[in-house]
């Protein structure tokens, strides 16, 4: 997701390259920078500290601001702006609200206010989905804050990383969830807080 040619020209979603006690993005080719300046051979590993439900967490809201902002902006070209040089204001079921009040409460059609129709349907299943995923995320939040979820990171069981380096780092998620209660991050609202503050979203606001 982080590496797909849709997203070339956006920046990795946080550093993910570690060297020391230094962070850096991996900006050639999702690779990490080798000191002896040798072609960029090395996946990031940085990104693997943070538990995956996280991880996805974030990836999904950062996804869902920049598709909210694309389809927001299509659906006032269809259901505002001007038709035929003239302003137009349309309801969500095709029909022009200006012409539908003058008429006594009779609906009117006109200035290709079915437009808006066929763009509005399907903005409704998009966001009615997109909450079904949040709402489901934000009940496991509590879940993973007091066990570490299907991981057992909060029992202290070890998680073996993937091929980055064959090293057991035996209950890191209960540290991070450690962390993260003692920041105040301990319930889903202080959590969700962080994501609307993330560069993404905040680019991507639709005003």
């Amino acid at each position: 997701m982080t590496c797909s040619d849709e997203l070339t020209g956006a920046s990795y979603f946080h550093a993910t390259c570690i060297d020391g006690n230094s962070k850096s993005q991996a900006k050639d080719k999702c690779r990490c920078q080798k000191k002896d300046n040798k072609p960029n051979d090395q996946v990031p590993t940085y990104f693997d500290y943070v538990p995956q439900y996280l991880r996805w967490f974030e990836e999904w809201a950062e996804e869902f601001c920049r598709k909210k902002k694309k389809k927001l902006e299509k659906l006032e070209q269809q259901c505002r702006g001007k038709y035929q040089d003239a302003d137009r204001y349309c309801s969500r079921n095709g029909f022009d609200c200006e012409k539908t009040v003058n008429a006594r409460g009779k609906v009117r059609m006109g200035k290709g206010c079915t437009d808006c129709f066929f763009a509005c349907n399907p903005y409704i299943d998009w966001i009615n989905n997109q909450k079904e995923q949040f709402d489901k995320q934000k009940n496991k939040y509590k879940t993973e804050i007091s066990d570490g979820g299907a991981s057992g990171g909060r029992s202290g069981n070890g998680r073996q990383r993937r091929a980055a380096r064959n090293e057991n780092y035996k209950g890191y998620e209960k540290k991070f969830y450690d962390k993260l209660e003692k920041n105040k991050y301990g319930k889903v609202d202080g959590f969700l807080d962080l994501l609307t503050k993330e560069d993404v979203c905040i680019k991507n606001k639709w005003t």
